[in-house]
């Protein structure tokens, strides 16, 4: 049995703010393609459509750049290549039906996943007693308007725990005398 513990949300909002900053350097691979095809790409880094653009049906047999050469888009498909290189992590994105490029669902719930905390079997009643423990302090705090009530509890070496009355009697009989 697995139980959640939380979500660390500062982090997940990190790592997607790092990979939203990837997202300019693709449209700009995309541009590059659409600009040698003559059309907008659909694909995530205009690959499948420039390829398909340089296959030449009199020359089958000739190299990217070779067609390149031939198309008189040489330099073009030189920037292309450079930048597509420097590209990472390109399974993170997909490309919306507005054809833009955006952070993949399935890797938001990967980084969700990853960043989530879990307690297995034997933990999870313990943590679950941790927990009521919690909420019944907090409610002492409500009841007594502060936040003293842990103040109250003590603890021997042994794992006894308790009330202390002198706590108590200081902190919400006698408050406001000391």
């Amino acid at each position: 049995m697995k139980y959640k513990i939380g979500i660390n949300e500062v982090k997940i909002n990190s790592i997607m703010a790092s990979a939203k900053q990837e997202i300019p350097k693709i449209e700009a691979v995309r541009k590059l393609a659409s600009e040698i095809v003559g059309m907008d790409v659909k694909s995530l880094t205009g690959e499948i459509e420039l390829y398909e653009f340089l296959s030449l049906k009199d020359y089958p047999k000739a190299t990217r750049q070779t067609s390149a050469n031939l198309l008189g888009v040489s330099s073009e498909y030189k920037n292309f290549t450079e930048a597509l290189s420097r590209l990472k992590g390109l399974k993170r994105f997909d490309v919306n039906a507005e054809n833009q490029v955006i952070i993949s669902d399935s890797y938001r719930e990967t980084i969700r996943e990853e960043q989530t905390t879990y307690l297995a079997d034997e933990y999870v009643p313990i943590w679950k007693q941790l927990e009521k423990a919690s909420k019944e302090m907090q409610k002492a705090n409500t009841l007594m308007n502060n936040s003293f009530a842990n103040r109250m509890i003590w603890t021997h070496n042994d794992g006894r725990c308790g009330a202390d009355w002198v706590q108590f009697q200081r902190l919400v009989i006698h408050q406001g005398k000391y």
